[in-house]
């Protein structure tokens, strides 16, 4: 019927860093080589949502103001400095045979400065108001694809190292594969 709005959809809202240029194109081409090597063909995630998730902000129906607010509040206070981040080893997360699973690119040593802007948004997420994602969640990764193919985990041959400039809040509607930016902040050390 004209001038009825479709109900609101199950979403989440939360802080990530996007793959710069030269990142995703690094990664487009560790994919192709998947591509002749393991058989996979299809599921990879598009360009416009790859991401490092960094802090959940929480699930809604629809998209609560007041939550966007306070997270943009929280991602204009993070102060960290640029840097890189290398992903020398791609693994399988979750456990084998729990269907489809992330194919994700992983850090070998832990991503210290990823984990300083971890931590860093979590104080200004307290500081806003919300509640941070304890730091047993973060496990710093980049998913390439959803399957319930596994891959064996690995050292990757050309390790893919990201320039990390800006933070990003992302709102994603489940079930689909779009995201919408509400906001952006470069790093600033």
């Amino acid at each position: 019927m004209p001038g009825l709005e479709p109900p609101p959809r199950l979403g989440a809202v939360f802080f990530a860093i996007q793959p710069d240029p030269m990142g995703v194109r690094d990664i487009r081409s560790l994919t192709t080589t998947l591509e002749a090597t393991s058989g996979i063909r299809e599921g990879w995630r598009p360009d416009r949502v790859l991401h490092v998730s960094m802090q959940k902000v929480e699930r809604y129906l629809g998209l609560p103001k007041d939550a966007v607010a306070a997270a943009k509040r929280a991602g204009a206070a993070v102060r960290a400095a640029p840097f890189t981040v290398t992903f020398d080893r791609m693994r399988n997360l979750g456990r084998k045979g729990e269907g489809s699973q992330p194919l994700a690119l992983c850090c070998g040593d832990g991503a210290p400065a990823l984990t300083a802007l971890w931590h860093a948004l979590a104080e200004a997420m307290r500081a806003a108001w919300l509640r941070p994602q304890p730091p047993s969640a973060f496990t710093p990764h980049l998913s390439l694809l959803y399957s319930a193919d596994h891959v064996p985990e690995s050292a990757l041959d050309t390790p893919i190292t990201l320039a990390v400039r800006h933070l990003v809040l992302v709102h994603s509607v489940h079930g689909e594969t779009r995201y919408t930016l509400l906001g952006r902040w470069p790093l600033r050390g």
